[in-house]
């Protein structure tokens, strides 16, 4: 009697075995098929079981951008072309770690109210700003230029000469010349260049 009941429980461990086996197979099949359900590329994109929080605006932290920062990712830009002008690896290398720390050194990252007041001028908010800045004082230069250039052709040749001997003690362009004094009496002489405009 004991070898029958040993050998009904040796087919009812058996037959629980393969249940288990066809109960985790199929477990497996079904979580096969939920996830290829919900990672295909074609349902919704291959990172849509992936969820976000709403993006929310905030003001700081912020990076800001100097006036050097056009510069130095032209400068990077051209660094990362040198292979083909014919120079070495390591030339190149060089070239653009300096340039990655002038673009470092061209962008800050602003905190708080406090710290972007303490920035003072010369930061901006992108690099079109920056960009912007530089193309309207360039023009105003030019313009400075161009006015002085019209004043220049009007005036006597003393005045001129004057306006040589200002120009050669500069050190770099000067778009208004200071008005030259007449005198111990301190009273105000002629101008030399139309450089005050009302």
């Amino acid at each position: 009697m004991s070898d029958e009941l040993d050998q009904r429980l040796k087919r009812l461990r058996d037959e629980l075995d393969a249940l288990q086996q066809i109960k985790t197979a199929e477990d497996f099949d079904e979580g096969a098929r939920l996830h290829a359900a919900k990672n295909a590329p074609w349902v919704k994109g291959q990172y849509s079981h992936l969820e976000f929080p709403a993006y929310v605006y905030r003001e700081f932290p912020r990076m800001l951008y100097g006036l050097d920062y056009p510069a130095a990712v032209r400068e990077r830009a051209e660094a990362e072309l040198l292979p083909a002008l014919g120079t070495n690896d390591n030339e190149r290398k060089k070239a653009m770690l300096l340039a990655d720390r002038r673009i470092q050194a061209a962008t800050v990252i602003v905190n708080s109210e406090a710290e972007l007041r303490s920035l003072g001028i010369g930061w901006f908010e992108s690099p079109t700003g920056a960009e912007a800045e530089l193309v309207r004082a360039q023009r105003a230069i030019e313009t400075a230029a161009a006015e002085r250039a019209y004043d220049d052709r009007n005036m006597s040749e003393k005045a001129k000469r004057e306006i040589d001997q200002f120009d050669e003690a500069a050190d770099d362009f000067v778009p208004e010349i200071p008005q030259a004094s007449r005198g111990p009496r301190g009273k105000s002489g002629k101008r030399v260049a139309a450089a005050e405009r009302v």
